[in-house]
């Protein structure tokens, strides 16, 4: 047990993100979060709006009231981390408030691969909130971000072509041969994000292995034409991608054909 503070039982004001609206409570729900702190081995395990037995302490402005907690018993069991408050002997009868408190984790498995936060003792009755990993978002909004400023991301190398001279590489993108009938063309999924952004997925791609650049984007027709821009280098070797993206912007998301290393793909589109 690191440290804890009782809280005061506010409101956020909108019903969608406050709890117990169909008892009629607005209180704001318990949440958890997990987050490493920078070149360190443990995590920091944060815990809100959970209630627990306090003390009350005589004070200038009246009574003030501390949470009773000595300790806690952690566990984990599959994605769930169960914690169990231990209460002192000096607890207040019938003095309860909602509670922040914290405590440090290894910021290893098998406490980052957890998702679930349970508290059960005899007042929260088995609370369970979701985990938001904070350290998690904050790779995953950097990685977003590297995305959509180069414009594209290839996935995994799944076949590798490393005896293909340098010199025969744009050739042997420039020469490709596609089919142009619809029902001939592979299909390039544009799906739709929860964020707003857009992005266009093409499956079995070949490509350089690595490319140090960034991807234009120039609209013929109903056509995305896609290319390199700024190359600075790639790679003596050329693979082939089980997936490649690309950050498609507002303005282009009326696409109906996209073009690719010389390869023509037919569009559809889906929700991710």
């Amino acid at each position: 047990m690191e440290g804890g503070t009782c809280i005061e039982n506010k409101t956020s004001g909108d019903p969608m993100n406050d709890g117990g609206a169909v008892g009629g409570d607005q209180a704001l729900p318990p949440m958890a979060y997990i987050e490493v702190a920078e070149d360190s081995e443990y995590a920091v395990v944060v815990v809100e709006r959970v209630k627990v037995a306090c003390n009350q302490i005589g004070g200038f402005a009246g009574m003030i009231e501390q949470p009773a907690l000595d300790s806690l018993e952690i566990s984990v069991a599959g994605d769930t981390l169960y914690v169990k408050p231990l209460i002192g002997d000096s607890a207040g009868t019938g003095c309860t408030c909602l509670t922040k408190f914290f405590f440090r984790v290894s910021a290893e498995s098998p406490f980052m691969n957890t998702s679930l936060l349970v508290v059960n003792d005899q007042l929260n009755l088995g609370n369970r909130m979701q985990i938001h990993n904070k350290t998690a978002e904050k790779k995953e909004e950097q990685e977003r971000a590297a995305f959509l400023e180069r414009g594209f991301k290839a996935g995994r190398c799944i076949a590798g072509l490393d005896d293909i001279p340098v010199a025969n590489k744009p050739a042997l993108f420039k020469n490709a041969v596609y089919a142009l009938a619809d029902d001939d063309l592979p299909e390039a999924t544009l799906s739709i994000h929860d964020n707003g952004d857009h992005v266009l997925i093409l499956q079995n791609v070949m490509d350089y292995c690595g490319v140090n650049a960034k991807m234009s984007q120039e609209m013929v027709g109903d056509t995305l034409n896609l290319q390199y821009t700024d190359v600075v280098d790639v790679t003596d070797c050329i693979c082939t991608f089980d997936e490649f993206r690309f950050a498609i912007p507002d303005e282009n998301v009326n696409v109906r054909y996209a073009k690719f290393n010389g390869k023509l793909y037919k569009i559809v589109r889906s929700i991710a």
